[in-house]
């Protein structure tokens, strides 16, 4: 996690953040594997694996740090972070009909 003048830069519950991506990555692979086992004329069956990739470290770009006018105050402009999970889903197909 980025440090600056005393302050720590990050979220305040990663733990949380990337439990919301993994769901947001796992929301994914459904979409896009129903879509495949429709034009294939079939639908999703049970799940026979999953894997979470791992993920490259992300950077927390933060615009400029400025020390301000005073000594004891430090000025921080907006930035953003971002995290990403990816995973990878097996589904068996079944037959429709």
């Amino acid at each position: 996690m980025p440090r600056r003048g005393g302050l720590d830069l990050g979220f305040a519950d990663p733990a949380a953040v990337m439990s919301r991506a993994r769901e947001a990555a796992w929301q994914d692979a459904l979409a896009t594997a129903t879509q495949f086992a429709a034009l294939a004329g079939a639908e999703l069956g049970p799940v026979a694996s999953v894997t979470q990739q791992p993920g490259a470290a992300v950077p927390i770009p933060v615009a400029k740090m400025q020390r301000a006018v005073s000594a004891d105050a430090v000025g921080i402009e907006a930035g953003q972070s971002s995290v990403s999970a990816t995973v990878g889903v097996v589904w068996e197909l079944r037959a429709t009909g």
